[in-house]
């Protein structure tokens, strides 16, 4: 089976984008805050800056469970 990470880049290639990887590791995102998530912070930055423009995740909840942090994050879409 293969993983989210593989099925990411994999899709980054068939649609002709390079691609980034940002992984926090073993933080969980069912507590998470922005405060405990500088990898996300980073992320955000560079969408705020227009280096990343497209975002993949397996799913929404790999992100964030947090409501307030996942509002933070729909907000730059």
């Amino acid at each position: 089976m293969k993983t989210q990470k593989e099925i990411g880049i994999e899709l980054s290639e068939r649609l002709g984008m390079n691609y980034q990887v940002h992984n926090e590791g073993g933080i969980s995102s069912s507590k998470d805050t922005l405060i405990n998530r500088p990898i996300l912070i980073n992320v955000l930055r560079l969408m705020d800056d227009g280096i990343v423009k497209h975002l993949y995740v397996w799913n929404t909840d790999r992100l964030s469970r947090n409501q307030i942090t996942w509002y933070t994050i729909r907000q730059k879409w």
